[in-house]
């Protein structure tokens, strides 16, 4: 696979960031103004070698983590993948971009050749455990990464947060641009508190990226680690972010725009407790028509107390992820 690399960063953002596309993909352009979008945790999918950054359950001898378990999940995510048939699908928690190369290798044995992603984008911050991914069947025509600037925030002390990314995505010659949000905010680890601190801080970042470009076509998506009723509701399916300055702007929310019987209850169970934390967001040109948490998946499992997620299982290699895949289809006016 041809690799590309977009450097791009803000304020005083570390990451590692590479894309990557293929020529024949660069010559299969897919032209829509409809067009699909997944976004899923993936539930810390590391690869098979051991580098030191992996969380301790998955590095050392008394790990039950091996190259074997490896391949056998990532044949298992790649089968999934080919049933979400999403036209741009978002991960969450990949350890590095080479989990990227393997899926899109893994993805040939999988999916037809129409129904590939030629093109991919990962990053991460610079020592960090695991970074968020980008497939795309459209082309990827820049990314950069953005990062709360901690030197302006004295009070406290700046936990290890996930750059935001920013893509760009041509899905269209006759649409706007796509600009594509990926999000995985600080989790409520250390005490909501904190955690609704910081996410605030992360907020404002994406709100300013939003506005700058208040005509372009708009998407945010992943894992926000903040329940829809976490968010300042603005009315008739919205929600409302605000930059530094107070400056505010609307994102259409799935888990408001359609009812819970399509939606379903959560994308995310916790204590036996549905949460909203999995996000599709769209603003300026896009819309969305659809949103929902899949559960119509082998991803999902049939339990005493309804369908949940299928979360993997280290110890024996069994399951999926912990979080259910969110899925929108998406209009570019």
């Amino acid at each position: 696979m041809k690799q590309l690399f977009f450097a791009g960063a803000a304020l005083a953002c570390v990451a590692l960031v590479s894309c990557m596309g293929t020529p024949q993909g660069q010559s299969k352009e897919k032209r829509a103004h409809s067009w699909t979008l997944a976004s899923w945790n993936v539930q810390t999918f590391f690869d098979g070698e051991t580098d030191g950054t992996e969380y301790d359950d998955f590095k050392g001898s008394k790990s039950s983590w091996s190259r074997d378990k490896y391949r056998a999940r990532l044949s298992r995510l790649c089968a999934a993948i080919e049933m979400i048939d999403a036209d741009v699908l978002v991960l969450e928690e990949l350890e590095n971009e080479a989990v990227v190369y393997d899926i899109a290798n893994e993805l040939n044995g999988h999916m037809n050749q129409s129904k590939l992603y030629p093109f991919a984008c990962f990053a991460k911050k610079q020592g960090s455990s695991i970074g968020c991914a980008v497939l795309s069947r459209f082309a990827i025509d820049s990314l950069t990464v953005h990062q709360v600037d901690w030197r302006k925030t004295t009070e406290r002390i700046a936990p290890d947060m996930r750059p935001i990314m920013e893509v760009t995505l041509t899905v269209s010659e006759r649409a706007p641009p796509v600009r594509l949000f990926v999000n995985h905010w600080k989790s409520k680890s250390g005490g909501e508190e904190a955690a609704a601190f910081w996410q605030a801080k992360q907020e404002h970042v994406l709100a300013r990226r939003v506005m700058r470009y208040d005509e372009d076509a708009a998407v945010a998506c992943g894992d926000f680690n903040r329940t829809i009723d976490e968010w300042a509701d603005a009315g008739r399916g919205s929600v409302e972010v605000t930059d530094e300055s107070g400056a505010a702007t609307q994102l259409a929310a799935g888990w408001l725009l359609f009812p819970s019987a399509v939606t379903g209850e959560g994308s995310y169970l916790y204590q036996n407790n549905w949460e909203t934390i999995d996000h599709i967001f769209a603003a300026g040109a896009a819309s969305l028509s659809s949103f929902a948490a899949l559960k119509n998946g082998p991803w999902a499992k049939e339990t005493a107390s309804g369908i949940v997620p299928f979360r993997y299982a280290l110890f024996n290699g069994t399951g999926y992820s912990d979080h259910l895949p969110v899925f929108a289809t998406v209009q570019i006016k």
